[in-house]
């Protein structure tokens, strides 16, 4: 595979580190003098963000996320390119969201570029032992995905299906998130139950469970006053019914008994 990186900084260096090995990297660079000293050290050709964008059939963004719009637009990307978007737009004085939808911005801004969301839970220094790291990505397009989900593999880690493009911002905001409390020095995996208890009792997508006056009713008598599909309304009315019934019958005795005591 062809890679061309938009970008020579930190993740690029990490990210490209990994792939050179096994696929063809140019290090496309805003400063040249930059791009081509990363490229010598990690054995990748150097050019420019234009020569990146053409020599790669994948191309990874990894520009700082307040010109990254703005260096993708200015760019002559051919149509059908796949762009991996690896930026978190986050303030770094409150780690909330300074641009909510960083990955559809770049999607709209290339329309005919391929947008998948990748890399952007972990900080480069995590990229060069992932460890079997599952990776999170989103995307519309199922080739661009299975390509994408091929880097990923050339790092030791496993992609992790995320949904479309439309979900990447979910993984922006979950980044936005995690850094947040990591700076705090709490382990996030803490928060995060393992996936046998992550549903509880219903599992979305399945019924949900009866309710417990149904599962406790009292026998054929009953549910033939519930009646199907009642619910628990239907059992409340019955036992109203039922309550209604027994003071008709009190009433009716109360009657034969006066009845009994003006006898002769």
């Amino acid at each position: 595979m062809r890679i061309g990186t938009l970008g020579n900084g930190l993740m690029a260096a990490a990210l490209a580190g990994q792939w050179v090995g096994e696929h063809e990297v140019m290090i496309g660079g805003r400063d040249s003098r930059r791009a081509s000293e990363l490229a010598a050290r990690i054995g990748a050709r150097a050019g420019t963000l234009q020569e990146a964008t053409t020599f790669g059939d994948v191309l990874l963004l990894a520009l700082p996320a307040e010109v990254a719009v703005d260096a993708v637009r200015g760019l002559d990307i051919p149509p059908g390119r796949i762009l991996i978007d690896c930026t978190n737009a986050i303030n770094q004085q409150d780690f909330t969201l300074a641009e909510p939808a960083m990955a559809e911005r770049i999607a709209r801004a290339v329309p005919h570029a391929h947008v998948v969301k990748a890399f952007n839970l972990a900080a480069d220094s995590v990229w060069k032992h992932p460890d079997g790291l599952g990776v999170p990505v989103c995307g519309d397009d199922p080739t661009a995905l299975a390509k994408v989900g091929q880097l990923v593999r050339s790092l030791g880690s496993e992609p992790v299906q995320a949904g479309g493009l439309a979900r990447a911002k979910l993984l922006e905001a979950t980044a936005a998130l995690v850094i947040g409390i990591w700076v705090t020095g709490v382990d996030v995996r803490r928060m995060f139950p393992p996936l046998e208890a992550a549903f509880g009792s219903v599992r979305p997508g399945q019924p949900e469970a009866p309710d417990r006056e149904e599962e406790i009713g009292a026998g054929p008598a009953e549910a033939a006053e519930v009646g199907p599909g009642r619910g628990r309304v239907g059992v409340v009315e019955a036992h109203e019914n039922a309550g209604c019934a027994d003071e008709a019958e009190q009433h009716h005795g109360s009657g034969d008994q006066a009845a009994s005591a003006q006898a002769p």
